[in-house]
């Protein structure tokens, strides 16, 4: 077919990747995936095919450091609650403690008042 002397043949374009499929098979979060496919789509179409999958080894790579890091976040905050916790028990020991160590002194200063020793008697 012959073409009009005007008319220009728009260039071939790779087909748009998938980013957002390609991140969420590689194991990053719907959310995040779907962020950064938003943010790559209005210029991956342009970039070679090669250069698009380095994108997404990094935001892979990311993905991993950051996960990595909320989970030790999440432990170290579950490690809080249970020295919380453990103390919180034996601040409750400690009271009870207390209590009978005032029952005890008060047992003890009653019989001090009540029993009548000799005062040649040592008592210890």
């Amino acid at each position: 077919m012959a073409r009009k002397s005007g008319e220009t043949q728009a260039p071939d374009r790779a087909p748009e990747p998938d980013i957002q499929g390609e991140l969420e098979r590689r194991g990053v979060g719907d959310g995040f995936a779907r962020a950064v496919s938003e943010q790559l789509r209005p210029f991956a179409s342009e970039l070679p095919p090669e250069h698009v999958e380095a994108v997404i080894a990094g935001v892979t790579l990311a993905w991993g450091v950051h996960r990595r890091s909320v989970e030790a976040f999440r432990r170290t905050a579950t490690d809080l609650e249970e020295v919380q916790r453990l103390l919180a028990s034996f601040a409750g020991e400690l009271h009870k403690l207390d209590e009978v160590l005032e029952m005890l002194a008060a047992y003890a200063a009653r019989l001090r008042t009540q029993t009548r020793t000799s005062p040649t008697r040592t008592l210890h």
